[in-house]
């Protein structure tokens, strides 16, 4: 037996999977018969498009999971039907599904039907007003922390992992170029000898895509805490090397400035180096753990 699932194009590859003995499993499901109303199509249709995609192949026999023989079906109209149904039954509507007809060498009434269904990218689907997901070779119904990680997608969170470790490296170059700088001008170098200084600002995309599209939800508590907390800091630090960037005349300054400067500005290169890029990085390093328990 085997759960290795070819690709399904013809009736030829249908008799190779029952002599392969390919058993159901995640991405593959075997029917005797059509299913008995619409609530059961867009069930085990939306699951295999909320999971990995996969195939789902009616007229085949099979005991304990692994396909026996060919059992046809009389199928008309239901090729129509299930691509109505999907478009109509399923939200959002489902996309690029393949449904093939293999008919009976010696009977055209007669069939195997095989649903090829994508993956999708617009999970989770709905369906009977729940969401599905394959478990095995079964469809079941998601619970609410699995819905939530759905409506969040795989990419978005891939992207807000990437983001948080691009910071990361970002405040400690931050912080060590603000320490050469620092030691520097720590000598007393006169103001006006001094050149601009420009930061790099931290990355806000992916932190942006979760708020504006509502997915905060879908954290655990302890995740939402790091996050505002890690971006509520890059938020002030970004605003602050804006700052920087709309002034024609250095306004980063060091503990040991002349005392022409009567008065610390809010944010210097010390504040910088011994606190903000520190407390920053402290952050981003418990968001990062954070999300890789997800």
């Amino acid at each position: 037996m085997s759960s290795v699932l070819p690709l399904v194009e013809t009736l030829d590859d249908v008799q190779r999977l029952i002599d392969g003995g390919v058993y159901e499993g995640l991405t593959l499901d075997y029917k005797a018969e059509l299913w008995a109303n619409n609530k059961e199509i867009v069930k085990d249709v939306s699951s295999f498009a909320n999971t990995e995609g996969g195939t789902i192949v009616i007229g085949v026999e099979c005991r304990r999971s692994v396909p026996t023989k060919i059992g046809w079906i009389e199928q008309e109209g239901t090729e129509e039907k299930i691509q109505n149904i999907a478009a109509t039954a399923i939200s959002p509507p489902l996309k690029g599904i393949n449904v093939s007809e293999f008919p009976n060498p010696g009977d055209h009434i007669k069939s195997v039907l095989v649903i090829n269904i994508p993956k999708s990218f617009d999970s989770p689907h709905m369906a009977n007003e729940r969401y599905y997901k394959r478990l095995g070779s079964t469809s079941r119904a998601m619970n609410h922390g699995e819905v939530m990680n759905a409506m969040l997608g795989v990419g978005r969170l891939e992207a807000l992992r990437f983001e948080v470790s691009q910071n990361l490296e970002l405040a400690e170059n931050t912080r060590n170029f603000v320490s050469r700088i620092y030691d520097m001008y720590s000598g007393g170098t006169p103001l006006e000898d001094r050149e601009e200084i420009i930061f790099i600002p931290f990355l806000t995309d992916g932190w942006s895509a979760v708020v504006s599209g509502g997915f905060m939800f879908a954290f655990p508590e302890r995740v939402v805490q790091a996050l505002m907390d890690s971006y509520a800091k890059i938020h002030v630090l970004n605003s602050f090397f804006d700052s920087i960037k709309s002034n024609t005349h250095v306004v980063v300054h060091t503990m040991m400035d002349q005392s022409g400067v009567k008065q610390l500005p809010k944010y210097s290169l010390a504040l910088l180096l011994h606190t903000k890029l520190p407390e920053l990085k402290r952050s981003l390093e418990q968001l990062q753990t954070a999300l890789v328990d997800l």
